[in-house]
């Protein structure tokens, strides 16, 4: 459970947030379980019936998504506005991967279509870099290679995405407010077309002279 002012994890039964001294108001679970938009969510958050019995940690995690709210819709669309469908899609995964944390796996169509691409898009260059320069050497061996590669993307980008959330959701625990750490999440999160731009010049440059290489190589050979 989280301070719903300065998001700071809170403790079982506390009637006042110990870091900025807001009111705790506390949410009747069995309200939660009979909302519709909240059990549509866990219903489509890939959860089995197995799930489904230990209902109480599941609305406990739900409730906990739910006071976190504005930091996922920061994190997810910066300073941007983006539509409720791809806002969800988000939602869903992340409570998804917060209730199965040894299941990573989700499709992202997204990720399969763009690959490298889209890991900048949504500002995770490490591994956009990692992916780069795996779609290069993949390229040299087979295109069914580099086709597994995409499909890896679309199978795991969703779980990358929700580890860099986290990380950043650590990072903000030194903040003392809820504005600035939403302003911090806004900052970091969101989405960068300007990286796209980079990339896809960059790949105008490489693309020639890596069949080049590729080029003299074969006739190096023979």
């Amino acid at each position: 459970m989280f301070c719903e002012n300065c998001g700071a994890k809170l403790n079982e039964n506390v009637k006042f947030c110990e870091n900025c001294g807001t009111k705790v108001e506390r949410k009747d679970k069995s309200f939660v379980k009979s909302n519709n938009s909240f059990s549509n969510s866990i219903n489509s958050a890939g959860l089995s019936q197995k799930d489904l019995q230990n209902m109480d940690e599941v609305v406990s995690i739900g409730m906990e998504f739910e006071s976190k709210d504005d930091f996922l819709k920061a994190f997810i669309q910066g300073s941007k506005i983006i539509s409720f469908k791809r806002y969800m899609h988000f939602y869903k995964c992340f409570l998804h991967f917060s209730y199965k944390e040894n299941n990573i796996i989700r499709w992202n169509t997204a990720a399969f279509f763009f690959g490298t691409l889209y890991f900048f898009y949504r500002k995770c260059y490490i591994t956009g870099s990692i992916a780069l320069i795996a779609s290069i050497i993949f390229s040299f061996f087979s295109p069914l290679l580099s086709f597994l590669l995409n499909v890896a993307y679309g199978l795991f980008a969703d779980f990358i995405i929700y580890s860099r959330y986290t990380k950043l959701m650590k990072k903000t625990e030194n903040l003392s407010s809820k504005k600035e750490k939403i302003n911090y999440i806004e900052k970091e999160g969101g989405t960068s077309k300007l990286w796209i731009l980079v990339l896809i010049v960059l790949l105008f440059v490489i693309d020639p002279l890596m069949s080049k290489i590729y080029i003299s190589s074969i006739s190096l050979s023979m």
